[in-house]
């Protein structure tokens, strides 16, 4: 039987190092295309993607 994989999560902050795109980018990506949302994880932190 084969093991499910842990969920990964990404920050804006990576996309945008990543990708080399801004913080409005990211956020226009998600309101506009089919790009994932972000999840919250604790009340002072949001991750996804």
């Amino acid at each position: 039987m084969a093991q499910e994989q842990p969920k990964k999560y990404v920050s804006v902050k990576f996309l945008q190092e990543r990708y080399g795109i801004s913080r409005e980018t990211v956020y226009k990506y998600m309101a506009d295309y089919n790009f994932p949302k972000q999840i919250k994880l604790t009340p002072g932190a949001a991750a996804g993607f």
